[in-house]
């Protein structure tokens, strides 16, 4: 079970980042409603591989994390 919940993370993150940085790239929604899009997309990748709870919020946190590692690394590596 713990493998699967990693995975689980690691898939979330990693699509929750490439669909912020496209729809960024697109232009179509305000930038401050990006990470509520992380969140939703990570919650939902989450669910569709672990439809549990656990899933959902191993989605939720993988999330949250795609878009905070997004804003640490531009603003501490970048220094923009």
């Amino acid at each position: 079970m713990e493998i699967i919940e990693t995975s689980t993370f690691l898939y979330a993150a990693v699509i929750a980042g490439i669909v912020v940085e496209a729809v960024k790239q697109i232009g179509k929604i305000p930038s401050s409603f990006l990470p509520l899009l992380s969140l939703a997309v990570g919650t939902g990748v989450g669910l569709v591989f672990d439809l549990s709870l656990i899933g959902g919020l191993t989605g939720f946190v993988a999330g949250a994390s795609a878009s905070g590692i997004y804003d640490v690394v531009k603003k501490s590596v970048l220094q923009k």
